[in-house]
């Protein structure tokens, strides 16, 4: 690898170049690289803790996940296995893909911004408020489903 690494020097720059000093490139190159990924990895981990807050959840890990759903065909994205606590109190296990110029994409699990929350739904009809938990308006009995449906 180090005579291609010299020969390809020797072609860019059109001078010979020695076996250390490919060598010395080669670590360079590498050490670039590595940089690159530690910031990439730091900042998309600050990304996905502000989607997850933002929705009500608590974090709990992150953990860096390269063969992870929808690898496969991904180009400049990375993908990571996310546990947090939603604001309900459930423990929920994601994964989700990012990069340096998108948000957050789930791939996996339940979406932390699309949980559902406890708020209540108006009528259509009347305008009153329908529990959760029921089925039509208390007040004018309108209801979601259509009558030949039930």
């Amino acid at each position: 690898m180090f005579p291609f690494i010299a020969e390809m020097t020797f072609r860019m720059f059109g001078q010979p170049v020695s076996g250390g000093e490919a060598v010395l490139w080669t670590m360079a190159l590498v050490g670039l690289w590595l940089c690159f990924r530690m910031l990439s990895d730091h900042f998309d981990r600050a990304r996905i803790t502000r989607h997850v807050r933002s929705s009500g959840g608590a974090l709990k890990s992150i953990a860096w996940d390269p063969l992870g759903p929808g690898w496969f065909g991904a180009r400049g994205v990375r993908i990571y296995q996310v546990c947090y606590r939603t604001r309900q109190g459930k423990t929920v296990t994601a994964n989700c893909k990012t990069s340096l110029f998108s948000g957050v994409y789930w791939t996996g699990g339940p979406v932390a911004a699309s949980e559902s929350s406890s708020e209540a739904v108006s009528c259509l009809s009347c305008g009153s408020v329908i529990p959760e938990d029921a089925d039509q308006c208390p007040k004018c009995g309108w209801s979601y489903e259509r009558e030949d449906d039930q």
